[in-house]
């Protein structure tokens, strides 16, 4: 048989007694099933599969938009195979392979392997891998691996790794990695890595890397890097870096770098470590000084309320 290309369509003859041109492939539309033409016999001959199983119906030759076809996608070993969510998307090996959630989409092997939540996006290698929670985002390899709660979002390798939080963001490479807490935001390689607090937030590398606390900021390379404090913030590259206190505030590079005390307030603009280790205190450098024996032009002295925590001036 010549190999041609014959496609019909529109064809005003009985399916059972239609012959058409050698090669012609037709569709039965009364058993929704393709034929192909050998010239000679009435009804062609229908195409089957290699095993020989016969031939699959999907939708009728009229459908042109195949709502009576499939309302899952899935390509891949196993991908989709038990209880898959309709409208549903799983591409890859064992993508999506178990229990995947209505309008959830898997991409990548392995990715939202088993019980992804509905509406949940895994794409990466292993991404969203295990239970990953409605709505959940997660994209890079390993990202949001095992346990990402809703509306997570894990963007980058291994971001949101374990136990991600619900509502939490990861940004970079290893981010909030392990145990990030719902609500917090860590942007930058290693930041916020293992165990960032309730509703922190660290961007910058390593920013906030290891136990930080709840609501602690940390803004800057390294700033408030391991074990920053509740309510804590550090602003600037190592600032508050290591063992931040509670409610501390250190502002500027290197400001409060270890051991700041809680409650204390660091401004640092020297290019060296500034450190305040004793508790409600305010350190700030420089500060210009002066040796006359006057105070200069325009100059006031200064004096302050412990009370209320106001400095005024003296305009005697």
């Amino acid at each position: 048989m010549a190999t041609r290309k014959l496609i019909s369509k529109h064809v005003n003859v009985a399916s059972g007694a239609y012959v058409g041109r050698d090669g012609e492939l037709w569709v039965d539309t009364v058993t929704n099933t393709m034929k192909i033409s050998d010239g000679t016999t009435s009804g062609g001959v229908t195409l089957t599969t290699d095993g020989g199983g016969g031939a699959t119906a999907w939708a009728t030759i009229t459908d042109i938009n195949n709502a009576s076809g499939p309302d899952t996608v899935t390509i891949g070993r196993n991908a989709g195979a038990v209880n898959q969510g309709t409208e549903s998307v799983a591409i890859g090996d064992e993508a999506g392979k178990t229990s995947q959630g209505v309008n959830a989409v898997a991409i990548g092997n392995n990715a939202a392997e088993t019980n992804q939540g509905a509406s949940a996006v895994s794409i990466g290698d292993l991404a969203g891998n295990i239970s990953q929670t409605a709505y959940a985002v997660a994209i890079g390899v390993g990202a949001g691996y095992d346990g990402q709660k809703e509306s997570g979002v894990a963007i980058g390798k291994s971001a949101g790794y374990t136990t991600q939080g619900a509502s939490a963001v990861a940004v970079g490479v290893d981010t909030g990695s392990t145990n990030q807490a719902a609500a917090a935001i860590a942007i930058g390689q290693l930041a916020g890595n293992d165990t960032q607090g309730l509703s922190a937030i660290a961007i910058g590398p390593l920013a906030g890397r290891t136990t930080q606390g709840i609501g602690g900021i940390a803004i800057g390379a390294t700033a408030g890097q391991t074990t920053q404090g509740i309510k804590a913030i550090a602003i600037g590259g190592d600032a508050g870096q290591i063992n931040q206190g509670d409610s501390a505030v250190a502002i500027g590079t290197f400001a409060g770098r270890t051991n700041q005390a809680a409650n204390s307030i660091v401004l640092n603009a020297t290019g060296l470590s500034l450190n305040d280790i004793v508790e409600d205190t305010f350190v700030v450098k420089p500060v210009r000084g002066e040796t006359g024996a006057t105070l200069p032009a325009g100059f006031k002295q200064v004096a302050y309320n412990s009370t209320t925590g106001e400095f005024i001036y003296y305009d005697a």
